[in-house]
């Protein structure tokens, strides 16, 4: 994988403003994301231990809570947590990921239910692309260590497959900043001019997440474990183990 793991580092994705928009304030934005210095020669393959969060700008208070006792718990065991809400997403796009630019601006014209939803996927690629670390929802309580999601430095982690309907399960997963799959999934989402409108576990959901994957493994001559767009099951694992890992991407072992 070396070619494909070194190659995407100084491409478009990289770290580069665009000088034709003005990004907006960043006065909203964590000091630690403003800080922090991810140089992807020394941090490409680790996974920093970093929990990530998504909330829409007016997020009620009870959802709040429950981020916040989540925030609590997963600081408990050592983890660093970061809440992002939609302006943040916007401010990041929009000052170093302007390729991303037209499908942040699509979503945003989406006009039913599943708005806030599509622009959720959307940006939970996006943080752990950019960051690395652990993704949850909103409305997911942290009971245990989340230290066992970190994996091996490099490899991308699904703990949560169901492969029986042919994608991933999105409200949980992690990896190490500029991994080659979220850049996938990133880029198929771009690509699509339905994605506002097209029905959302398809567009920007499990089942997108699982299309991604199978161009991972097509991409890089990696064996596949499972085509998630044939809803094959996942193998047994040997010795005991919670993970099945192909490549540099690794399955929860249980559905």
């Amino acid at each position: 994988h070396d070619r494909t793991l070194t190659s995407y580092t100084s491409s478009i994705w990289d770290y580069r403003p665009n000088a034709n928009t003005s990004p907006p304030a960043f006065d909203t934005m964590h000091r630690a994301l403003r800080t922090r210095k991810l140089d992807p020669k020394t941090l490409l393959f680790k996974i920093p231990k970093i929990v990530h969060f998504t909330v829409a700008d007016k997020v009620k208070d009870h959802q709040m809570k429950v981020v916040e006792y989540s925030k609590k718990k997963a600081e408990s065991f050592g983890f660093e947590v970061m809440i992002h809400r939609d302006s943040d997403a916007e401010a990041l796009i929009y000052s170093q990921y302007h390729n991303l630019v037209p499908a942040w601006e699509l979503l945003k014209t989406t006009t039913d239910q599943t708005k806030g939803a599509r622009i959720g996927d959307f940006v939970r690629l996006l943080l752990i692309y950019h960051y690395g670390g652990v993704y949850l929802d909103s409305d997911m309580v942290t009971c245990k260590d989340l230290t066992p999601l970190l994996g091996p430095p490099g490899v991308a982690t699904f703990p949560l497959v169901n492969s029986v309907a042919g994608g991933i399960v999105n409200a949980v997963f992690a990896g190490p900043p500029r991994h080659i799959v979220f850049r996938m999934a990133l880029e198929m989402q771009s690509n699509n001019k339905k994605l506002h409108t097209q029905a959302i576990i398809r567009a920007t959901g499990p089942k997108q997440l699982g299309d991604a994957l199978d161009a991972y493994f097509e991409k890089t001559h990696t064996p596949r474990i499972v085509k998630f767009v044939e809803k094959e099951q996942l193998p047994e694992p040997e010795n005991d183990s919670m993970w099945i890992q192909s490549g540099l991407i690794r399955f929860g072992a249980t559905e």
